[in-house]
């Protein structure tokens, strides 16, 4: 969400910042939903990271003045699961 003094305007959302993030092109922007483009793996992150962790930057313009615009890096983190983990059955 974006918050503006002035109440009436609306703001778009993109990923089009002036430094991308990292990881930008897993993602894409619905609205002003954030979505991933496939899933997130925490042993096949992109950027040869280890700790699971996503930089996307995004930005938000003012409809009432295109010229106006805020960038902001968020980061993501992908928790490790254990994949293999027993199944226990309870009878």
């Amino acid at each position: 969400t974006s918050t503006d003094p002035n109440a009436t305007d609306t703001h778009t959302y993109s990923l089009t910042c002036a430094t991308p993030g990292a990881d930008d092109g897993l993602f894409n922007i619905n609205g002003s939903d954030l979505r991933l483009t496939s899933a997130l793996d925490f042993e096949t992150n992109t950027d040869n990271n280890t700790d699971g962790t996503y930089e996307v930057c995004i930005r938000t313009t003012d409809d009432g003045i295109p010229n106006l615009s805020y960038d902001k890096i968020i980061t993501i983190t992908v928790n490790d699961l254990d994949e293999n983990a027993p199944v226990i059955t309870l009878t």
